[in-house]
């Protein structure tokens, strides 16, 4: 009897597709450690104050080239902090922002113009800044219309949609007037939704805006930006709608969304689960949403590959090209769930967890950055690679 170990019926822990055929995963190196963050590099003591990695991303400079990493921690005190790290993980600056909620949500950013805006309802308010610099508070800044006077801007969600800012607040978007300020705001354009806004990004490259909300998924066309004023048909999908931010994200044009069983592609209506094997696991660790029995209690982010679905301090990354999906997780690394996607100039991804920046190179995991007590870190083979399949006898 045959068994088709390429087939989708195969769970696989710590196996990827590789260039001929499955293999192992590559190792985790550990780039950037939390008790980093706020201390010379390679530390010679204590760590810092930070307590963990809340939020990340990376940016190209239009007029350098050169790629930043922004890297958002708290510490024990509940107080968020921003830091700028560069391209080889060398701190450039490090900056209190101020008190977070106790109820800390997803952060967004967006991009246009080489400027930044992060936002979330978590922080005390939305930061703006250039590329490469620091982030302070942004402040609203005057319409070039007396007749439309500029909005506040209020902790919430953001995205880029083509050249302009989206803002959103509750069940309410706001786009930014035309021209290269994100931070004017005003009320002819805004568009109001059925339910509280979760998740906001653009699909792809001159793609729809895709809105979740609690009771459907808007999507609104980029031409709907020609004028001064926002206008376009708003297409209403009823047969999606979130549960918490970060349950739906965009790759390469694909939209997918988080649902109880696994993932749903938002365009097609097409399923696929994230578990396949159902029986007991003796050696192979256990993956999915445990007790819950719902995956939207995780989140979903995009990378070059696809996506990556983070549950339970484990990984599952899921392969546009290929269809597959390998759930990643290490005896040595107590917590594999990535909350954050950094890239290099050339598109590589970094991986961004509670407690860790890890590389994703080479064929052993490296768990702790560099220290002068410990310049070369303890090395641990990958010894957990597993295929689980039902085998009919």
């Amino acid at each position: 009897m045959e068994i088709n170990l390429l087939s989708p019926q195969v769970e696989l822990h710590n196996v990827i597709l590789g260039p001929e055929t499955l293999e192992s995963r590559k190792g985790f190196v550990s780039k950037l450690d939390i008790e980093d963050v706020g201390v010379l590099t390679p530390r010679s003591g204590s760590g810092g104050t930070q307590t963990n990695f809340i939020f990340g991303f990376s940016c190209e400079s239009a007029n350098t080239g050169h790629v930043f990493h922004y890297l958002f921690t708290k510490d024990n005190n509940n107080i968020l902090f921003q830091s700028v790290y560069d391209e080889e993980f060398n701190c450039l600056a490090y900056v209190e922002v101020g008190p977070l909620t106790t109820d800390l949500e997803p952060f967004s950013y967006a991009i246009n113009y080489n400027q930044i805006i992060v936002n979330s309802s978590s922080m005390p308010y939305p930061l703006w800044g250039f590329i490469g610099g620091t982030l302070v508070r942004a402040d609203k800044k005057p319409s070039i219309n007396p007749d439309t006077p500029a909005l506040t801007l209020f902790p919430g969600r953001v995205c880029s949609f083509a050249d302009r800012f989206v803002w959103a607040y509750e069940n309410q978007i706001i786009v930014n007037d035309p021209g290269t300020e994100p931070r004017t705001i005003c009320a002819p354009n805004a568009v109001s939704f059925g339910g509280t806004i979760l998740d906001l990004f653009q699909s792809g490259e001159g793609g729809n805006l895709i809105v979740v909300c609690t009771d459907a998924t808007y999507q609104i066309p980029p031409d709907s930006l020609a004028g001064y004023q926002l206008q376009g048909f708003v297409a209403k999908t009823p047969g999606y709608q979130g549960v918490q931010s970060n349950n739906a994200a965009s790759s390469r044009g694909a939209v997918v969304g988080l649902v109880k069983d696994g993932i749903i592609d938002i365009g097609t209506f097409t399923k696929k689960n994230l578990t396949s094997y159902r029986k007991t696991r003796k050696n192979a660790k256990r993956v999915g949403p445990y007790s819950s029995g719902d995956y939207r209690v995780g989140s979903i982010l995009p990378m070059e590959e696809g996506f990556i679905v983070s549950i339970s301090n484990k990984s599952c990354f899921i392969d546009l090209d290929t269809g597959k999906i390998s759930w990643l997780y290490s005896d040595n690394i107590y917590d594999l769930g990535i909350i954050g996607v950094l890239k290099d100039k050339d598109g590589k991804d970094f991986f961004l967890t509670k407690t860790r920046v890890f590389d994703y190179i080479g064929n052993s995991d490296i768990v702790n950055s560099p220290t002068v007590g410990t310049p070369d870190p303890t090395i641990y083979d990958i010894n957990v690679c597993h295929l689980l399949v039902n085998v009919p006898t």
